[in-house]
Order: structure tokens, then sequence, then C-alpha cells
């Protein structure tokens, strides 16, 4: 590999950044090379070895990995665009991680249109009750609901929820998360009492399984305290939204989008509370963050923004 980077360093075919661990290759040479590869029809196998290269080195969404994913995605979405490799089921299984991490940069119409292609294929290839096929139904419910299509992701979850109750104990994990997931979707559909009833339910169920930090825990008494704040239920959710905060403060970094989260939901518990002067310190400062850590269009920051004007 060395041999072959100093090569084309040497013509000047790529160029070594700062830290020579990222090289930049000028449009022309890309294109050259794509001719190339074309001429000695290589360029569906070409395509195929870099999709499955990709799905095996391409990152999860978690937080920590949220640079090196930015790096691959431009060249991931352009491998994606072409139908090459369209019966391999690592390109989707590439397109469900980069469906996620595009969800988590707030690219939701991008995340959606992969996430459907990923469903779609496992959905014609897979039994209902495969664990990849209802993990793909899960994440696509979950885009369908941050792009305002509520019907559709309340029906995938439904469904969704309706097999893991028939094949998974009372306990699981994945069940519980499409359930709290089903909640959400309900909240957002405006049948807020069938939210709360789920999410007591779950909340329970997590608390004797789980250790008080844990994400699942938290993030399940977050969305409850949401449910709460729209049954108004506003003393509850004051008080389980500061108990989560508290939390989070101890163990999440200051940028770290569920603590931020947390925060800008106890901030609409304030104001609903009557406690401006608290709901618009909170807010002042997750807007800050949010302005240095997300782009200007990102759905996050816009809605903080709102909730602090």
């Amino acid at each position: 590999m060395a041999y072959a980077i100093g090569t084309l360093s040497g013509y000047a075919f790529i160029v070594g950044r700062d830290d020579n661990k990222v090289f930049d290759m000028h449009s022309l040479v890309h294109l050259a090379t794509r001719i190339w590869v074309g001429r000695h029809g290589r360029t569906i196998q070409t395509a195929r070895d870099v999709i499955q290269r990709l799905s095996e080195i391409f990152p999860s969404d978690d937080y920590e990995n949220q640079g090196l994913w930015r790096e691959y995605l431009p060249h991931v979405l352009r491998v994606l665009r072409g139908n090459e490799g369209a019966d391999m089921e690592d390109r989707y299984k590439l397109q469900f991680w980069v469906g996620r991490c595009l969800q988590v940069d707030g690219r939701i119409k991008e995340a959606a249109k992969c996430l459907e292609e990923c469903y779609g294929w496992r959905k014609n290839h897979l039994p209902e009750d495969h664990s990849n096929r209802l993990t793909s139904q899960h994440v696509l419910a979950r885009a369908y609901l941050a792009n305002g299509q509520v019907k559709q992701a309340v029906e995938m979850l439904e469904h969704l929820v309706a097999i893991q109750e028939t094949i998974l104990a009372e306990d699981h994990p994945n069940r519980l998360a499409s359930q709290h997931e089903l909640a959400r979707a309900y909240l957002a559909n405006g049948q807020v009492k069938q939210a709360v009833e789920i999410l007591e339910y779950i909340v329970v169920i997590r608390e004797t399984i789980l250790a008080e930090d844990h994400p699942n825990r938290l993030i399940s008494q977050h969305v409850l305290a949401g449910a709460y704040l729209a049954n108004g239920q506003v003393k509850q959710a004051v008080e389980m939204l500061e108990h989560v905060v508290a939390i989070q403060e101890t163990i999440l970094a200051e940028d770290h989008p569920d603590r931020l989260a947390s925060q800008h939901e106890l901030a609409g518990a304030y104001l609903a509370n009557g406690q401006i002067k608290q709901a618009v310190e909170m807010l002042e400062h997750v807007v800050v963050i949010r302005e240095i850590v997300l782009a200007e269009d990102h759905p996050n920051r816009l809605a903080s923004q709102h909730e602090l004007a």
C-alpha cells in the first residue's frame, strides 16, 4: 500500500492532506480512471468490490463516529447512486447504516430513501420475523416519523410490535425499543393516552432491569415526560426531566445529542410550568451549543431556536 500510494503521489494522481491520512484526487484523474475501468470491462466488478469493502468499514451511527462517517458519506452516496450490486446483501447493509447516519445529521429525506431501499430488499428476501428485516422496519418507521409521515410510521410500528410480541420476551430490548418508538408515533399522531400507557409500562420494566444511568432507561423517561407534558401532567414532566438531565450531565459530554435533547425538553416543561427564567436560561445554553455542532438547517438546531424565541 505504501508503494502504491507513493507511486500515485509521485505522479500527482493523488495529493495528501496535512496528516497524509486522507488523499484528494483531481476530478479529471477520477474521470480518466473511470474511463480506463470501463474500457477494460471492469466497471460492474469494480463497483461491487467497492460496495463490499465499504459495507465492511462504514461506521455505525454512534455519536463518537460522526467525524468518520462524514468523511465516507460523499463516496458512499456516489456508489449507491448506480445500479451496480442491486443483488448484493452488502449493498443494503451499507444503505442501512448510511440511512441511520444521514438521519442523525438531519438529512431526513435522504435517510428515508436509503432506508426504504434497504427495507424493500429485506422484505423480499427475508422472512417476516427475521431480525434484520424487523430492524430495518423499525429504523424506517423512525425516519418516517422524523419526515412527518406519521401515519405510515404508526402503521409500520403497530405491525412490528404485533410480530415481536409473539416471538420476544416481555423485557427483550428490541421489543421494548419498538414499543417505545410506537409510543412516540402515537404522540405525534395525537394519540396521547395510548402513548402515556405504553411509556409508563416501558419505564416500569426498564427501571427493574437497567441501571439508573442506562441510555435506554433515560430515553424512555425522557419520552414519557414529553407525553405527560402533552397530557397536561406538567409537574410530573418537570420532575422526571430534571432527574434525567441531572444524570446525563454527569455521564455525557456537554454537546452530546441526548443531553441537549433532554435539556430542550426540560426547558419546554419549565415554560408550561410558568418557570420562564429557567426555560430561557436553558434554551440559550442549548442554542449556543447546537449552533456550534449542527448545520444551519438541522431540524434540532431550528427547533431550539424556535423554542427560545
